[in-house]
């Protein structure tokens, strides 16, 4: 894809795939997320923050305007796993930058691991990620603490 948000999927290499409990579908791809609240019907996407340095990489780069504004809310494109907690916060994990919580309908970034005690670990590749009733959800992270998963994810009250 060749801009930070728009129409259809970011990308056909799928990661993930998410029914949240309000009945739309997430899908995380190694472009981004993507989102349906017509069960599939139609998709909007959003890149990560490193699209535009993506971009200039590409064999053919898309036109892009110098001012171009990134109206992205992922702190990356590489969504690795989603889930959804029982407040309806939307969790995905990233590849290089840990995990980040939005809220339902991917509207406002809400919390991301940078912000942990110990703050952003470099590399921080989160595998999975398992919500638990009444409690913080659960990280995998590749080669983390506690045989990879996280115990620092952060306490929701």
């Amino acid at each position: 894809s060749s801009t930070d948000i728009g129409a259809g999927l970011p990308s056909s290499l799928i990661n993930d795939v998410l029914v949240a409990g309000d009945g739309a579908i997430y899908v995380a791809t190694t472009a981004g997320l993507a989102w349906s609240r017509d069960k599939g019907k139609s998709w909007r996407f959003s890149r990560g923050s490193d699209w535009l340095e993506k971009n200039k990489g590409r064999w053919k780069p898309a036109k892009v305007a110098p001012d171009a504004a990134q109206e992205t809310l992922l702190l990356q494109d590489d969504v690795t796993c989603l889930a959804e907690d029982q407040r309806g916060f939307l969790w995905l994990g990233l590849r290089h930058q840990g995990y980040q919580v939005l809220t339902r309908g991917a509207g406002q970034i809400v919390y991301y691991s940078a912000l942990e005690p110990g703050g952003a670990k470099p590399d921080d590749y989160v595998s999975a990620i398992l919500p638990l009733p009444d409690s913080s959800p659960l990280v995998a992270r590749y080669g983390g603490e506690v045989g990879g998963v996280s115990v620092s994810a952060r306490p929701f009250k």
